[in-house]
């Protein structure tokens, strides 16, 4: 668990990097500024609440094993955070499909 929450620290560096790297070249449209920020905002969050995760079994409650026989409510939210930022990009990838096959149908007609 240690190991990758320093993976998942490291990645979440990575994604700001490309968020910086997004917002200064290009200029698309608002929504999909939106869709990005909210995403970063997220993975952010997720890499957070798996620190508190981290912090409630090693530091806190270090030793005790009766601890694992329990789910912190931070690994639920975690959970959701996660499913929220895949379902923003599967949103956006379909929505790319969509566009692709609407031109494709209108070069066929």
């Amino acid at each position: 668990m240690y190991w990758g929450f320093v993976a998942a620290t490291a990645l979440v560096g990575i994604t700001f990097l490309q968020g910086y790297m997004y917002y200064n070249r290009n200029h698309d449209h608002k929504a999909l500024q939106i869709a990005v920020a909210i995403m970063l905002i997220v993975d952010f969050s997720s890499t957070a609440v798996i620190a508190t995760t981290i912090f409630h079994y090693f530091l806190i409650n270090y030793g005790n094993l009766a601890t694992f026989n329990s789910i912190p409510a931070e690994w639920v939210l975690e959970n959701a955070l996660t499913a929220l930022v895949t379902c923003i990009a599967q949103l956006f990838f379909a929505s790319r499909i969509r566009l692709g096959l609407l031109v494709l149908l209108e070069y066929i007609a």
